[in-house]
């Protein structure tokens, strides 16, 4: 499923306000899904988490990379920054 889409249906979560996600490079030259999350007031992380599995069930061991920010980080454009969003991801490991 295209990141564009997971992103879509994430968005229709109740407790997800905005979301990014992304390829993220693990050790040994290993891919995962990072998904960025920004809550609804209110909501934890658990129950986000929750919303993210049920949007996107996974096959056998790929792990979801979630990091819960209070912002998506943005271009002076306006578009989500995914060199800055990687960072993040990288940083928050």
């Amino acid at each position: 499923m295209p990141a564009w889409q997971i992103e879509a249906a994430l968005e229709r979560q109740p407790g997800i306000a905005d979301c990014a996600v992304q390829a993220v490079n693990l050790e040994q030259g290993r891919v995962t899904v990072g998904v960025a999350l920004v809550l609804r007031p209110g909501v934890a992380p658990q129950e986000a988490a929750a919303q993210v599995q049920a949007v996107m069930p996974l096959a056998g061991n790929t792990v979801v990379r979630l990091l819960v920010l209070g912002a998506l980080p943005v271009l002076a454009s306006g578009k989500v920054d995914r060199i800055g969003l990687l960072r993040l991801f990288q940083a928050n490991g």
